[in-house]
Formats: structure tokens, sequence, C-alpha cells
């Protein structure tokens, strides 16, 4: 799996991982939630393809479809991330986790020569 994020930079993979981690804990209404997930579903296949511009780009939208700091008195009730979210942000960051312990552990080997 660590070959098809080979496009994609370790600052883009932390990029990720961050957003991921904080929409997880965002509380939103319950009609915007189809499009968060419609994002992260979009993330994953972009990730899986090395498909570095789209990710940045799907990172960006992410972070524009993030809950307001000050909420309006009388808006909408809110709701946390539902659990088909949360599992598959928790996959995508584990696979990230994965594609970065191996070039680390390639570059040191790389070193001794």
């Amino acid at each position: 799996m660590t070959s098809a994020h080979s496009g994609i930079s370790s600052d883009l993979r932390s990029d990720v991982q961050d957003i991921l981690g904080d929409a997880v804990q965002w509380k939103l209404p319950r009609d915007q939630w189809p499009l968060v997930e419609a994002l992260v579903e979009r993330l994953r296949l972009a990730l899986q393809a090395g498909n570095a511009a789209e990710v940045e780009k799907l990172v960006t939208d992410l972070e524009l479809a993030a809950p307001l700091r000050i909420q309006p008195i009388g808006g909408p009730p809110t709701e946390p991330a539902p659990d088909r979210l949360r599992h598959v942000a928790k996959d995508i960051v584990h696979d990230l986790d994965e594609g970065l312990e191996a070039p680390e552990a390639d570059e040191d080997h790389g070193a001794g020569r």
C-alpha cells in the first residue's frame, strides 16, 4: 500500500492526517455531514491514486467545510461525525502512518552507503 502514496509528500500526508483528526471531532448540522463524507471519500481515492494535486485541493475543501468557530445563537442543532466517517478517516490515517514509516527506513538504509 505504500507505493500508492508515493506521489504524496510527507508534508501533505501530515496535512491530511491533521484535517482528518480535526474533522472527526467537528460538530455540524446533520445536512452538512454528507458533503464532508463525500470529500473524505474523494480524498481516500486521490490518495490511493497518488494524485497530490487532488489531495491538496480536497484538504483545502475540507478546511472550508469546517464549522465556524463562533456559532450563531439559535442556529441549527449540530451532531458529531457519523461513525462511517470516523472509520474511513481512521483507515486513511492508518494507511498514511504505514506509508510514512517505509520511506524513513529506506533513507536511513541509504545513508550508510
